[in-house]
């Protein structure tokens, strides 16, 4: 029987005396819970139709709260007679302002609407309701006896209502009360405080106003003394009398000075280019005798003409001595000397004139540079001036801004006096018709009734909600809705609730047959249309039925279903609860009988472990044989998966009775079956168990067409 594992096939292969590990699968576990979680998403329509289910529950709560609320009723006293009077009171419009709104331009309301919504929820104030209580002194009232002042405020708010008239500017102030009297002077005084408040406001206004334009008034007084005293102060620290004058002295000054200035520079300009050309040929006789300002001066000519005068006499004196006279005779010696002088007169002459050059240079810059200080300086004073002008005129302007507010606010407050004395505070409403000491009181229903209705509500409600709690916490498989919000699978039918005694609950294994015309039967035929419509491409229909627990009632479903499929073409059925088998027990077999095991060990052969009955002969039966050691050898072997290959071409349908899901041949049989049924027992199976198990089988398969309620 050891034979290796072929990874290829469809199959699992388990060798004989081996342990089977089954190992959870993470990465599935994790996508199958957060399915889970998704499909725990609350169906409130799915729940109130499971109301129907307690509509008994519902009835009998409802009843039961509306008589102990009869009951209680009739203890109740007789109702106080409760009294109501209203008041009416007219809101004066607000004065129209000079600027009209665009809201008020397009829709002809604006400010006026808002004005009166103001004016209503001030109405409502809390610190008017404090007034009306110390007014009316409602702490001593009868009514109010023990009740300090806040609960009375908290009392009369409840009570008090105060709504608008449709269409107008008046207000109903609406009061009731067990006093007919404090009924109408509720909403009379209230409407009087409201008119007062606003009176006492609007003074409080003006009064603070007046306060505040005097308190501003001083303080601007006091401001502009300061100025004007700062400018007296800065006046005569700078001794400042007539600073106008004294710029236009400065200014003239300086006109003069720069004119002054401007001649002492040309000056200087020529005296610089002269002194310049006589400091250039310096210690040069003949080039400073060549010079025009040398050429000029008629002491240096006079000098010049006696020099050449001189030295035409010497020559002569020379041309006779050649030819007559010695060089040393005393003419030309005398001659000699009155060259010399006369040299030496023009010499000291153009010394004199370079130094007469030299002084007026100097001179000349001296003078530029007294006229630039002066100049300098009377543009200091002028500065000076425009400072001290500036700094003047800065002070005088705060004198005047100090001034013009001050005569500004002066005027404000003589005309605030003056609209005081003259103009009349504005009501902001008027009490149009006063509530009256109303004669009747308002026509109560008797508190036994509305208790008895009250009460017949509130069991309703309670009922439903019980109902909706058991519904919501409800966890088991009641009907095919269920079946498709908490397991979300198709539900391929339903069995109908059958009775039957003790001594024959077999019958309902065999009544597809026995009464073919029965509910039962037709919900077996239309499982078994469902089945054959699910998945048609796949030509292999091995079908598994398998369930939760041991009494779900797949015995019933397999034989049934084996019953109805053969009807209609070659079907085998094979017992796979080798555990707990009822299949030859139902059909009056020898449970002995032999079967897939005797198969399995070769002691019998096909033809021996195949049975029929005479009802369906297109039905072929093979029953688990005797109990062996370790029925998960037999499924998870080679052997069983190759005997379901052999006899699929020979039957059109192969349908296992298969143990529930806790065992784990069901887990190995799963991946060799192409359809799995999964039977479930209304009412029995809990929807948590149920997906627990339904996982698993996902795990090795998917194909599971659907769900079976068993009723």
């Amino acid at each position: 029987m050891n034979q290796e594992l072929n990874p290829t096939n469809g199959y699992v292969y388990i060798p004989e005396g081996s342990q089977i590990l089954i190992v959870r699968d993470e990465e599935e576990d994790e996508k199958v819970d957060n399915k889970k979680e998704k499909n725990k998403k609350i169906d409130i329509l799915y729940y109130l139709k499971n109301l129907k289910n307690y509509i008994f529950l519902i009835i009998l709560i409802t009843i039961l709260i509306t008589v102990l609320g009869t009951i209680a009723s009739s203890f109740q006293k007789k109702p106080v007679p409760i009294y109501p009077a209203t008041a009416y009171l007219f809101i004066e419009g607000k004065k129209p302002s000079k600027i009209v709104s665009l809201e008020e331009a397009i829709y002809g309301k604006g400010n006026a609407d808002k004005h009166f919504k103001t004016q209503l929820q001030i109405l409502k104030y809390r610190s008017l309701l404090e007034k009306l209580v110390d007014q009316l002194n409602l702490v001593s009232h009868p009514i109010y006896k023990n009740k300090k002042r806040n609960k009375i405020i908290d009392s009369i708010k409840e009570i008090l209502h105060i709504k608008p008239v449709s269409q107008t500017q008046i207000v109903a102030i609406s009061f009731e009360s067990a006093d007919r009297k404090l009924a109408a002077a509720v909403p009379n005084a209230l409407a009087k405080i409201y008119i007062e408040s606003d009176l006492d406001a609007q003074l409080e206004i003006a009064n603070q106003t007046t306060s505040w334009l005097t308190n501003r008034l001083e303080k601007l007084r006091n401001q502009l003394q300061q100025s004007e005293q700062r400018l007296q102060a800065y006046m005569e620290s700078e001794n400042l009398v007539n600073i106008t004058g004294i710029k236009t002295i400065a200014s003239q000054q300086i006109n003069a000075t720069a004119g002054q200035l401007g001649n002492a520079r040309n000056t200087l300009r020529e005296a610089k280019y002269i002194y310049r050309q006589v400091q250039q040929h310096r210690g040069n006789r003949t080039d400073l005798e060549s010079l025009p300002v040398i050429l000029k001066n008629s002491r240096i000519q006079e000098f010049k003409s006696a020099e050449l005068k001189a030295e035409r006499e010497l020559a002569k004196l020379q041309v006779n001595l050649t030819s007559s006279y010695s060089a040393r005779h005393p003419k030309v010696i005398a001659a000699r000397a009155v060259l010399q002088k006369a040299k030496n007169n023009t010499t000291k002459q153009i010394k004199i004139v370079l130094n007469s050059i030299r002084k007026e240079y100097e001179m000349a810059l001296a003078n530029v540079k007294a006229l630039e200080h002066i100049l300098k300086e009377n543009e200091i004073v002028i500065q000076n001036l425009n400072r001290k002008e500036y700094q003047k005129k800065a002070l005088e302007r705060e004198i005047a801004v100090n001034r013009n507010l001050y005569e500004l606010f002066l005027t404000r407050l003589k005309e605030n006096n003056v609209a005081q004395e003259v103009k009349q505070l504005s009501m902001v409403g008027r009490l149009v018709e006063p509530a009256l000491v109303p004669a009747k009181a308002n026509p109560v229903l008797l508190n036994k009734y509305i208790f008895i209705i009250g009460s017949f509500v509130l069991g309703l409600l309670i009922s439903i909600g019980i109902a909706f709690l058991l519904a919501f916490i409800n966890k088991t498989i009641a009907n095919a809705e269920d079946v498709k919000q908490k397991l979300k699978l198709p539900c391929l039918g339903t069995l109908p609730k059958l009775k039957f005694s003790r001594k024959n609950k077999f019958n309902a294994r065999s009544m597809f047959l026995k009464e073919p015309n029965a509910p039962f039967s037709n919900a077996i035929r239309i499982i078994r249309t469902e089945l054959m419509l699910s998945d048609q491409q796949n030509q292999n229909n091995i079908i598994l039925i398998t369930s939760s627990l041991p009494e779900d009632g797949k015995t019933t479903v397999a034989l049934n279903q084996a019953f109805a499929f053969g009807q209609i073409d070659k079907t085998l059925l094979i017992e796979a609860n080798i555990r707990q088998p009822t299949v030859a027990q139902t059909l009056g077999l020898n449970p002995k009988s032999p079967g897939l095991f005797e198969l399995f060990t070769k002691e019998r052969k096909w033809e021996e472990c195949i049975y029929q009955i005479n009802e369906v002969p297109q039905l072929d039966i093979i029953l688990g044989g005797q109990i062996p050691f370790n029925p998960l050898e037999l499924f998870s072997s080679k052997w069983f998966s190759e005997l379901l290959q052999a006899v699929t071409p020979e039957y059109k349908y192969i349908i296992i009775h298969s143990p529930t899901v806790a065992f784990t041949e069901t887990i190995v049989l799963a991946k060799l079956a192409t359809k799995i049924v999964f039977v479930v027992k209304a009412k029995a199976n809990h929807s948590t168990m149920v997906l627990d198990n339904i996982k698993r089988l996902e795990k090795v398969n998917t194909k599971i067409a659907g769900i079976i309620l068993n009723n």
